[in-house]
């Protein structure tokens, strides 16, 4: 039986417990793909131009600062920052936040933790860029698994109408 790491040469040596993995992340679809390719081409300081209205944002040495455009935050001196060099971001104010370009579109467009790739297509879209297509393993999956999620469906279904209909 081959053991992970011969199959993946670039773990040779490394042990199981390892903070470096020795398998791929999943099988099937990565949201991985549209969030880096947002951060790839949009950069932070487009975003928070856009954001914070143009001509608000003023330049103090490396950096660009203005009022926070986070809706939940309201100050009336300058605490949000934006990093070109590392392209990031940080609010010092109350908000205390900070991150890449796609967590700043998900905070200031309402976006949840797990609506990062959502964020990501939705920021894509705003600069013009084109989305990245699904593979075709995702396509794949999904014929795999539709009879599995039709019966699930038509399981729920019988049960709520015998709940119902007693």
């Amino acid at each position: 039986m081959l053991r992970a790491t011969s199959v993946y040469p670039d773990n040779e040596g490394k042990t199981p417990n390892s903070s470096t993995p020795t398998r791929p992340e999943r099988r099937g679809v990565s949201r991985l793909r549209v969030i880096d390719e947002a951060k790839a081409k949009v950069p932070v300081i487009d975003l928070a131009d856009l954001l914070c209205g143009p001509g608000k944002m003023r330049r103090t040495g490396q950096r660009w600062v203005a009022k926070c455009p986070l809706p939940d935050h309201d100050e009336r001196t300058p605490s949000f920052t934006v990093f070109p060099a590392t392209n990031s971001w940080h609010c010092f104010g109350a908000c205390q936040r900070g991150g890449d370009v796609v967590d700043l579109a998900a905070a200031a467009w309402g976006y949840g933790s797990g609506e990062m790739a959502m964020a990501a297509a939705d920021l894509l879209h705003e600069f013009g860029h084109e989305i990245p297509p699904r593979s075709a393993s995702w396509y794949a999956k999904q014929k795999r698994q539709k009879p599995i999620r039709d019966a699930i469906d038509r399981a729920r279904f019988d049960h709520l109408r015998r709940r119902l209909f007693r």
